[in-house]
C-alpha cells in the first residue's frame, strides 16, 4: 500500500548504516602439502585439493594420512617433483593456505636451498638427521621436526584443527621418536628443533613445537590480531563516521582494545598486548601496538633443590 509508513517517515527520516563484513580468516587454519607425485596421479605442479579418502591417489607418501588423524579434513597438495619452482606454483593461491609443509619426499639440501617466494609464514619439514634439522630449525619462520615425519604430520593437523591457538606442548603422538636421554634432548632444545620425548608412563610427548626459535603459535596470534583489528577498525569508521582528531582516535583505541586485544589475555593465548590510536594530519587513523607472545620453555629442566631438614 503506498504511503504506508508516510508519517513515520515524515517525523522521522532514519538512514540505515550498514557495517562491513568481518574479515575471513579460514586460511589461517589450511595448510598446503608438497609432495612427490604417485606414479598413475596426472594433476602434478598445481594446487588441488585432498582428503583422508583421496591423498593415497595422489603420493604414495604414507606419513601425510596423519594430518587427518591430527584433526584436519581437507589440505591442499602439490605433487612434484621438484621443488625449485613451486612458488610459481602457488603464488595465486597465498589467500588459501598460511602453512607450507615439505614431506621428507625431498631432500634436507633441496628443502634448504628452497626459494619460498611471497610465501611469508611457516614452513614445516622433518629430518632424520638431527644436525639438519637443527640448520633448518634456526631459519626465521621455520619449523623443523625430529625425526618421524608421521609425528610431524600429527601434530600439524592437530594445530590447525584445534578451537584456540596453543603450543600444544606435551601432546601425545602416535609414533616414537626413540628420544629418552636428556641430554639428546637439551641439544634439540637448544638448536630449535622441535621434538618429542619418550617415556615410559606417560608416552610419546612432544616437548618443543617452535619456529625460528619462536613459539609456534606466534605468527598465527599476530597474523590473526592483524586481521581482527584492520577489520573491525573498517566496521568502526563505517558505523560512526569519526572524525580524525584526539577523542576520536582515544574511543577508537579502547574499542579495539577491548573487542579484539582483551580476549587474547582473557583466554590467556598472550600475556599482554595494547593498541594504540595516533591521527596523521588529520586524515587517517594509525595503529600502534605490542602484543608479547613468550618463547617455548622447556619444562622438563625446571630444577629444583630438595632439603632434608
Amino acid at each position: 500500500m503506498d504511503g504506508k509508513n508516510l508519517i513515520y517517515d515524515y517525523v522521522l527520516k532514519i538512514n540505515v548504516i550498514s557495517g562491513v563484513a568481518a574479515a575471513d580468516m579460514g586460511f589461517l587454519r589450511k595448510a598446503l602439502v608438497v609432495v612427490k607425485p604417485k606414479s598413475t596421479w596426472e594433476q602434478t605442479d598445481e594446487v588441488i585439493e585432498a582428503t583422508k579418502a583421496t591423498i593415497s591417489d595422489i603420493t604414495d607418501n604414507t606419513d601425510i594420512v596423519r594430518i587427518f588423524d591430527g584433526g584436519a579434513t581437507k589440505i591442499l597438495v602439490i605433487a612434484t617433483e621438484d621443488l625449485a619452482g613451486i612458488k610459481d606454483i602457488y603464488e595465486g593461491s597465498l589467500n588459501q593456505f598460511y602453512s607450507l609443509v615439505i614431506s621428507s619426499d625431498f631432500t634436507s639440501q633441496e628443502i634448504a636451498a628452497l626459494d619460498a617466494g611471497n610465501f611469508k609464514s611457516v614452513l614445516f619439514s622433518s629430518s632424520a638427521d638431527a644436525q639438519a634439522a637443527g640448520i633448518q630449525a634456526k631459519k626465521l619462520l621455520n619449523c623443523c621436526y625430529y625425526k618421524q615425519e608421521g609425528n610431524l604430520m600429527y601434530v600439524i593437523g592437530k594445530f590447525l584443527a584445534q578451537p584456540t591457538w596453543s603450543n600444544l606442548q606435551y601432546e601425545i603422538l602416535p609414533l616414537d621418536d626413540a628420544i629418552s636421554d636428556i641430554a639428546d634432548a637439551e641439544n634439540l632444545f637448544e638448536n630449535g628443533v622441535s621434538f618429542s620425548l619418550k617415556d615410559s608412563q606417560s608416552a610419546n610427548r612432544l616437548s618443543l613445537f617452535a619456529q625460528g626459535n619462536e613459539a609456534i603459535i606466534a605468527p598465527y596470534v599476530l597474523k590473526e590480531i592483524e586481521l581482527k583489528l584492520q577489520s573491525e577498525t573498517i566496521n568502526w569508521i563505517a558505523l560512526n563516521r569519526p572524525s580524525y582528531n584526539e577523542v576520536d582516535c582515544s574511543i577508537l583505541g579502547q574499542y579495539l582494545q577491548g573487542k579484539v586485544i582483551a580476549p587474547y589475555i582473557n583466554n590467556r593465548i598472550i600475556p599482554s598486548g595494547s593498541v594504540n590510536i595516533t591521527t596523521e594530519g588529520g586524515q587517517n587513523f594509525v595503529a600502534s601496538g605490542n602484543i608479547v607472545i613468550p618463547k617455548p620453555t622447556a619444562l622438563w629442566r625446571v630444577k629444583a633443590n630438595l632439603q632434608n631438614a
